[in-house]
This record gives C-alpha cells, sequence and structure tokens, in this order.
C-alpha cells in the first residue's frame, strides 16, 4: 500500500492502458513501453498493487525486495536469518516462490529448475528499480515457470532528464551496514548513461547468519528518430552464512538466535563450528532492447536477456562413507578407514538465454497485442570434496558426481481490449507454452538422472470491466494457468521410478472486483476462487529406496476476499489499510509417515497412511491485513506506524494444531525529513523501527514426523525461523 492508489482488478493477463509516449521522450519512457505487456492497467480487471521508488523506500534499503513490498494485500515476506537482509522469500495468497511469476523489464527472473527466484542473489534491487506491480491470482501472460498464483513485475530506473549524482548510507541494527553511489548523465543528444554501486552487510539475527553482498546496474539508452536502445547490465554477488536448516524447539528455548548449521563434535564431545559454512553466489544479467515505433499507436519492441550464475555452498559433515562419494576407503598407517569426516562442495552454473518481442498497437477502441518469447536455459550441476580427514588417495577438487540439464521454453500470446461508449471494455487473451525439459547425469547420491519431457498448454484468459457514476467500477475475470513439475519433483520421481506419474497442475482463476476511486479515498473489494487440478503437495511419501515423493492431490481450492481501503483524511495526514481473508483447503489428502517399530530400536516398518478430508493447505493463514497511520507534521517531514498481521499457519498439510506456527503482529515505524544545502538538490534523513512492539515471533518452520507401533508419541524434527527482535536503522540518501 504504501500510499499507493490501489487496483486490485480481476482476470489475469492485461495489459497497462498507459498513454502513448512522444517519440522524443522515447529513450526515458522504453522501459515503461517494454514492460506494458506484462503490467496491468487501471481497467484491466487483474487484482495488483503498484509500486514506485518513492513507495519502496517506506522500508530500509538494506532489506531485500520481498519486505519492501509485504504491505500490500496478501503478501508474506519470510527471512532466514532473522533480519530480511540475509535469504528471504515471499508467498502471495499462500503461494510460494515456485508459484509467483517474476520479470525484471519483461524477462522472466525465475530460475528454470527450481520455478523459484532467490532474492539475495540481487541485493539492493529496490534501489535499482522505478517500479513494481504486484499482481495476486494467475497474473498477467508471461514466460517461463511461476506465474501460478501470483505476480511480481519489476521496472529498473530509467534515465533521468539531467544529470545527477547521488550517494545512500544505512547503518543499522547486528552490525548492518549499507553504502550505495550512483550517477547519471541525464539525456545528451538521444544518449543517457546511468550507474549505482550497493554493497550490504550484517551479521544477522541468528549465529552464522552474516552476509557480504555487492550489487551493480549500469544502464545506457540512445534514442534517434524513431528508434530507441537500451543495455542492462545487472551483476549481484553474495556471500551469506548457511541458515535454511532452521532452529530446533529445544535449541531456541536455550537460545533464539542458536543455528546449529556447521556445528560438529570433537573426541571430547565438545560443539565447533565450521567457519566456512557459506552459501556463494554470482550472477549477471545483460539486456537489450530495441523499441521501433514506425507511426502513433505502434510500438515493437525486442529484447536479448543472457544470464549468467554461478555459485555453490560448502558443508563440513562428520563421519560419511567413502562409498558415499564413489570413493574407495581409504588406507591410512596400515589401516582401512571406511568413513571419515569430509568438507563438501556443492555447486552449480548455468547460463540463460531468452529472446523476447512484442508488437503494440492502440487505436481507440482497440489495442491489439501479441508476443514471442524463447527461452534456453543450461544448468550443470556438481560437487566437490575440497578436505577429508582421512585422505590417502583423494584427487585434489576430487568430483563425485555431475549433472546436466537443458530446459526449452517457448510461449506465444496474442491479446485484445475493446473499449465501448458505455464504459464497458472488454478482454480476450490467449496464451500457448512449450516446454521441453532434459536431465542427464548422476546425482549426489550417485543415482543417474537421465529423463527427458515436454509439455504443451493453452492457457485463455478472459474478462470485462463496467466504469459507472464517474468513481466506480465492476469486474470480472477468469483465467487458466498450468505448471510444470520443478527439477526436485523429477529428481525424486525418477530415482523412484516413477517420473511418469508426476503430472503437470493446472488451475482455473476466477474473479469479482468492485472498486471506488477518488482523490481523497479508494476502496477495492476482491472476491476470488481459484481451483487447482492435479496440485502437487508433499505427503511424506518416501519410494521403495527411500525417496522423498510428492503426489498429485486431485482438488484443492483457495477461496477468499481482499478488502483494501486508502483514505486521505486531511492535507497532512492519511490512512492505509487491507484485509485478506481467505480459506485454502485440500478435499482429500493422504499423508505418509515413516513408521517404527519402537523410539528405542528403530526398526522400519511400511510407512503408515493417514487420511484427511477438507484439510488446510500448508503456509497459507485465513487471514492477514495491515493498517498504516502517515503524518506529514511539519514542512519536508513524514511520520508514519504501520502493522502488519499474520494469522495463524499450518507447516505440514494435516491441519495438526501441533505443526502451526502461532499468528503474529509486528509494528513498524518510520520518521523522515527532506532539506538540501550547498551543492546538494536533495537530502532525506530517515529513522526506521523495525519490530515495534518487540514481538517475539517465528515467520516459517519445517517439520519431520515419524509414529511408532507400540503406541509411544511420534518422534518430531522441527525447524524453526525466529525472528529478529526490536530493531532500528537510521539512513541517510544525498542527491546533487
Amino acid at each position: 500500500m504504501f500510499g499507493v492508489v490501489f487496483t486490485p482488478l480481476w482476470l489475469a493477463g492485461q495489459v497497462q492502458n498507459q498513454i502513448q509516449p512522444p517519440l522524443t521522450e522515447s529513450a526515458r519512457n522504453l522501459d515503461s513501453v517494454v514492460v506494458s505487456a506484462i503490467t496491468v492497467g487501471a481497467k484491466s480487471p487483474v487484482a495488483h498493487t503498484q509500486l514506485n521508488k518513492n513507495d519502496l523506500k517506506n522500508v530500509p534499503a538494506t532489506v531485500l525486495l520481498p519486505f519492501a513490498i509485504e504491505l500490500t494485500p496478501g503478501v508474506v515476506g519470510i527471512s532466514e536469518n532473522g533480519t530480511g537482509v540475509g535469504n528471504s522469500y515471499l508467498r502471495i495468497r499462500g503461494s510460494d516462490a515456485s508459484r509467483i511469476g517474476v520479470t525484471l523489464n519483461g524477462i522472466p527472473l525465475n530460475d528454470s529448475e527450481s520455478q523459484a527466484v532467490f532474492w539475495v542473489n540481487l541485493p539492493a534491487l529496490t534501489g535499482f528499480l522505478e517500479r513494481v506491480q504486484v499482481q495476486r491470482g494467475i497474473g498477467s501472460s508471461v514466460a517461463g515457470p511461476g506465474a501460478f498464483g501470483g505476480g511480481v513485475h519489476m521496472q529498473t530506473l530509467g534515465a533521468s532528464l539531467d544529470a545527477y549524482g547521488q550517494m545512500d548510507m544505512t547503518i543499522g541494527s547486528y552490525q548492518t551496514y549499507m553504502t550505495a553511489i550512483g550517477a547519471g548523465t541525464g539525456i545528451r543528444r538521444g544518449f543517457s548513461l546511468d550507474l549505482r554501486y550497493a554493497h550490504n552487510q550484517t551479521q544477522g539475527y541468528i549465529r552464522n547468519g552474516y552476509g557480504q553482498m555487492h550489487s551493480l546496474f549500469a544502464r545506457a539508452a540512445y534514442s534517434a528518430g524513431k528508434h530507441a536502445f537500451r543495455v542492462n547490465w545487472i551483476w549481484g554477488d553474495h556471500v551469506t552464512g548457511i541458515t535454511w536448516e532452521g532452529i530446533s524447539p529445544e535449541a531456541m528455548a536455550i537460545d533464539r538466535r542458536a543455528n546449529l548449521s556447521g556445528a560438529y563434535y570433537d573426541a571430547g564431545g565438545n560443539v565447533h563450528y565450521y567457519d566456512n559454512e557459506t552459501d556463494n553466489y554470482t550472477q549477471n544479467h545483460l539486456q537489450a532492447t530495441w523499441l521501433y515505433a514506425p507511426v502513433a499507436g505502434l510500438n515493437w519492441s525486442t529484447t536479448l536477456n543472457y544470464t549468467r550464475g554461478d555459485g555453490y555452498y560448502e558443508n563440513y559433515r562428520q563421519n560419511r562413507r567413502f562409498s558415499a562419494y564413489g570413493l574407495p576407503d581409504q588406507e591410512v598407517n596400515g589401516a582401512l578407514i571406511r568413513r571419515s569426516d569430509i568438507i563438501q562442495r556443492a555447486q552449480m552454473g548455468n547460463d540463460y538465454y531468452v529472446l523476447s518481442s512484442t508488437l503494440d498497437y492502440r487505436k481507440a477502441p482497440w489495442r491489439l497485442l501479441g508476443g514471442f518469447t524463447g527461452a534456453v536455459y543450461k544448468g550443470d550441476h556438481f560437487g566437490n570434496v575440497v578436505w577429508a580427514m582421512y585422505n590417502q588417495h583423494i584427487p585434489k577438487h576430487y568430483e563425485w558426481y555431475r549433472n546436466d540439464s537443458q530446459k526449452r521454453d517457448v510461449s506465444l500470446f496474442f491479446r485484445s481490449e475493446y473499449a465501448f461508449d458505455i464504459g464497458l471494455a472488454v478482454f480476450a487473451d490467449l496464451q500457448y507454452r512449450y516446454i521441453d525439459y532434459r536431465l542427464q547425469g548422476p546425482d549426489r547420491d550417485l543415482v543417474a538422472l537421465d529423463h527427458r519431457v515436454d509439455y504443451g498448454f493453452i492457457h485463455p484468459k478472459a474478462g470485462l470491466n463496467w466504469s459507472f457514476l464517474q468513481d466506480h467500477q465492476l469486474c470480472f475475470g477468469f483465467a487458466v494457468g498450468s505448471k510444470e513439475p520443478s527439477r526436485s519433483d523429477y529428481k525424486e520421481a525418477i530415482k523412484a521410478g516413477r517420473p511418469n506419474d508426476l503430472l503437470p497442475e493446472r488451475m482455473y482463476d476466477w474473479g469479482f472486483a468492485y472498486r471506488y476511486h477518488r482523490p481523497t479515498a479508494q476502496i477495492d473489494l476482491t472476491l476470488y476462487y481459484m481451483d487447482y487440478k492435479d496440485q502437487l503437495v508433499p505427503t511424506g511419501k518416501l519410494s521403495e529406496k527411500g525417496y522423498v515423493l510428492k503426489e498429485n492431490v486431485a482438488s484443492s481450492y483457495r477461496a477468499g476476499m481482499e478488502l483494501a481501503a486508502a483514505w486521505q483524511a486531511l492535507h497532512f495526514l492519511r490512512l492505509d489499510g487491507n484485509i485478506c481473508l481467505s480459506q485454502n483447503r485440500i478435499q482429500s489428502y493422504t499423508a505418509w509417515v515413516d513408521y517404527y517399530d519402537n523410539p528405542s530400536d528403530w526398526n522400519p516398518l511400511p510407512q503408515k497412511q493417514e487420511h484427511y478430508r477438507n484439510v488446510s493447505l500448508a503456509y497459507s493463514p485465513s487471514c492477514t491485513g495491515m493498517a498504516r497511520v502517515k503524518v506529514n507534521p511539519w514542512k519536508d517531514g513524514a511520520i508514519s506506524i504501520r502493522t502488519k498481521y499474520v494469522g495463524k499457519q499450518f507447516y505440514d498439510n494435516t491441519g495438526s494444531a501441533a505443526r502451526a506456527l502461532p499468528a503474529y503482529w509486528v509494528g513498524g515505524f518510520r520518521c523522515s525529513q527532506d532539506f538540501g544545502f550547498n551543492g546538494i538538490s536533495q537530502a532525506t534523513l530517515s529513522f526506521f523501527v523495525d519490530n515495534l512492539f518487540n514481538r517475539k515471533y517465528i515467520d516459517n518452520a519445517w517439520v519431520y514426523r515419524a509414529a511408532f507401533a507400540d503406541g509411544s508419541p511420534d518422534y518430531m524434527e522441527t525447524g524453526l525461523f525466529p525472528q529478529a527482535e526490536i530493531n532500528f536503522s537510521l539512513s541517510l540518501s544525498l542527491r546533487f
């Protein structure tokens, strides 16, 4: 919300009704033209919220994007290290990262295999952005995986008319710092150049939750006559401590900031921590865009994208069999050693090539738009033994596994809009998507991943918008979406000999919206029903060889109501709020639980089945909401207080109260002052308080459960992710 005008209208796949920019402004507006094929506008029936670069400043510049947009309806941000600065994730209406389609300047950002976006790969991204649109539901027709429950569509900074320089500095709790510098030439004879570099670091809230992060944004643009060109280079690099294992309830009872990642024990039973238990990744994005506007009302844009990623995570592992690494037992001083402490690296390198082209024609009352996107992803996954305690004949940097993958992804779409004189606008959209995915080579457990699969999906969308009495709108929309299984789904199914049992998921998305917008007040009411067929969910089922399997559940749904409102009560007082109430259910669910004879002997028995009906989908709170009060008590000054509520959510699909996260309610405070002095055109000093009321809450968890034939209580292994207590940051932004 952040004081933005809400536009939660329904239907996935419509286009923003932007005014055609004059050709003389092409260099400055090129990005807007390119992303308008994906973003939606005032009369498109898609549930969405639009944020600009000023809205993104309502949180400290150090936090990643999930927390910069967390106050929008139905959005929940998740942090591994408790601060929102390190590894962070996003859910929209309960849909996880693999179901949220993310684009950057119209190019899919989701990883082709995991189908998620890892925001830490692009730290300080919010400082590079002109605007962000958050869509709820299937969203607009985009290429690539992920657009199956929400969308986040980002546009990087455009060219400034005048030359500038800027510097941003932030200092915060938990030894968190950020420094960013940037400069731009302004537009000179159609040419502009912009550059921004940022460095973030933090120790994090939990042990080993530190991060060292760097990012760079460079943009060159040129406009001449009917043509405009742009090249973007976006680079991100991070070294973070491993935090994804969470904390057990027992450890958290002693120390909320504990983290056993990297722990090992000496012969005396004393605990030590490996000091390079880290996650490391570097990512480069190179985008080149050409815009051609031959006549008024017609734009043709084409973008070439190349993304290169390289990274690894390193772990200390105790008492591992050499045979698990494809190594012979080691003979050391005449003794045959079968096990050893080992330091291992799981590595990856990937290349992602994209060609996207869109033709956009506007002449009242019509808008016609068509597009093509083709993408090729190539990924290498391999592992090295860095060190072994017992090492007689192990080659240096011994590689124990390597598997390769290739994914081809092609999509075509055609979209039309027609506006009648009576205030009625109708929309229609048809997308075709083809996926060809191949895997080859052994995984880390030395099982071969040789498999190929292809899919063809057709996604129709349609809707209407009726504007009446000047300030009122009614909208209705229907959309169909599909999603292929992810790499991890295929991996486990291949190892179990059951890859053909995996079915693609399908969703039918219905929505109705009412909207009332005036300059001083806005109300948006959205009703939605997301009907899933063959949704893939983890059931705990294991194959005969012990591999974890996901299964398709025949029928599940998300249904709810979203109400968002804003009121400019006085010229110095603004109120914003939203509430989302929902039911998120699996209608019939079978959980598979590991089964043993008793907790003393742990002799395995066949897995136990548990049947459930009408149970809650995991990680899907039935209520979320926010409220914010913003006051401008003096010239160029602002004070705001915000609250965020996230209801109880289960972290498995059984609906058991023993495996539920309590609801949490957190507050935040911001005070800012703008001023200027010699040589500085604008300066802003901002003070932030997060978790204002010092709540001790947990935003995420996982669980492993086993049952016993002798009737003993279930064994549960749980990972919890506690969040930072009250914390502070101070930012200074200078522009000259």
